[in-house]
């Protein structure tokens, strides 16, 4: 019993720390999603201008 219940422990913390991992790289797909749209808009930006 000693045994299964470390292992358990064991299992648990290894799944914690993947849950971990996964939300860091949700976090930085959308940083990148938010910086390709600041992007976007300062080159309409610069396309208004030129037009004017």
């Amino acid at each position: 019993n000693a045994d299964q219940s470390t292992l358990q422990q064991i299992l648990q913390q290894q799944q914690q720390q993947q849950q971990q991992q996964q939300q860091q790289q949700q976090q930085q797909q959308q940083q990148q999603q938010q910086q390709q749209h600041q992007q976007q808009e300062y080159h309409q930006q610069q396309q208004q201008q030129q037009q004017q």
